[in-house]
């Protein structure tokens, strides 16, 4: 059981980084397309480059991160405090970035129109800003999945659940 819920959580962990990874794989390449002067900056797959592609990303992401808070094994959260309030740093920008997706989509119901321009972007560069978001969130993930070496502890190879030779406790119930 204690295994499986450590499965569980590393299942939920990887699911988060890999939605993300790919998603912020699509703001890189819109930057770059801004960078040298394509207009629109769609990205890779620009068909897709819509509201309600964006929030339902974003949505993921934010839910993912949530919930890897929420369970986040005690050991963890004790191991290190930095990466820990780092952790929920990423969980509130990810929050507030989720906040402006609704703020867009809801703009995209009212009006119609793909690019609605959400709470800030009339006075920022959206492309920049959502880049930025994304990639605050995305590295704050990486760096907790590695700080706190769930690279090994949810690695297949790993034959017993550990962490600087502690035995995990599960998270809290999926």
């Amino acid at each position: 059981m204690k295994n499986k819920s450590i499965g569980m959580f590393c299942a939920l962990f990887g699911f988060t980084l890999i939605v993300q990874s790919v998603h912020m794989l699509e703001h890189i390449v819109q930057v770059y397309q801004y960078a040298i002067g394509v207009d629109p900056a769609h990205g890779l797959i620009g068909q897709f480059d819509l509201e309600s592609v964006h929030f339902f990303y974003d949505f993921l992401f934010t839910l993912g991160f949530w919930l890897i808070l929420q369970r986040l094994p005690e050991e963890a959260k004790d191991s290190s405090k930095f990466l820990y309030n780092l952790l929920v740093f990423g969980v509130v920008v990810q929050s507030y970035h989720m906040v402006e997706h609704i703020i867009k989509y809801y703009q995209y119901i009212q009006t119609g129109m793909q690019g609605t321009p959400g709470f800030l972007g009339n006075h920022i560069n959206l492309i920049l800003f959502h880049f930025t978001l994304n990639l605050i969130g995305t590295v704050i993930l990486w760096v907790i999945y590695i700080g706190l070496k769930f690279h090994r502890t949810c690695s297949a190879e790993s034959k017993s659940f550990s962490m600087d030779k502690q035995e995990m406790t599960p998270p809290a119930q999926m």
